[in-house]
């Protein structure tokens, strides 16, 4: 069944923040977040959903944001293959010069992951969804999800450790 308005709003209040810090960080950009988010809401809204688990629901947003996301990506890739560039967007400024240093160098090592990767990681470790949750968003096996992960937080750590972001292995 659709969700009823007051349902809707519950969520909405719940999830808003961190739905929209997760498309921030797997995007890179703050208005394609904010279009995705919306798109999300949007889509949730049309959508027959179970809200007698709260968990699950909680899955089910992110799964569609994460969806939308990568087709998003898909098509900017195809953008650019075709030689239609994509509109460049304001950086958002950092409040002290050395955190936005470190801040652009850690978005910059994000977004030089693979989409699945960058989900993987997020979903994981910003979000605190756990391996069965994100096997279920991700359309993987729960094994697949472990070593996936494990492959893309390697990748990042080498990518950090390149710009004096992580700690040396051995250290």
């Amino acid at each position: 069944m659709l969700l009823d308005e007051e349902s809707f709003h519950r969520l909405h209040a719940r999830l808003a923040r961190p739905l929209l810090g997760y498309l921030r960080r797997f995007t890179g950009r703050d208005s394609a977040a904010q279009d995705l988010a919306q798109e999300t809401w949007i889509k949730l809204l049309a959508t027959p959903v179970d809200a007698s688990d709260p968990d699950r629901l909680r899955s089910f947003v992110f799964r569609v944001a994460t969806n939308l996301a990568r087709d998003r990506f898909r098509r900017r890739r195809r953008e650019s293959l075709f030689g239609l560039r994509p509109h460049r967007e304001a950086e958002i400024a950092e409040p002290s010069q050395e955190r936005a240093v470190e801040a652009r160098d850690l978005e910059r090592c994000l977004q030089a992951l693979r989409p699945r990767e960058r989900a993987l990681v997020l979903l994981a470790h910003v979000e605190g969804f756990d391996h069965r949750e994100i096997a279920g968003m991700l359309g993987l096996r729960p094994a697949s999800v472990r070593v996936l992960l494990f492959r893309a937080r390697k990748r990042l750590a080498r990518d950090l450790q390149r710009r004096g972001l992580a700690p040396r292995s051995g250290s």
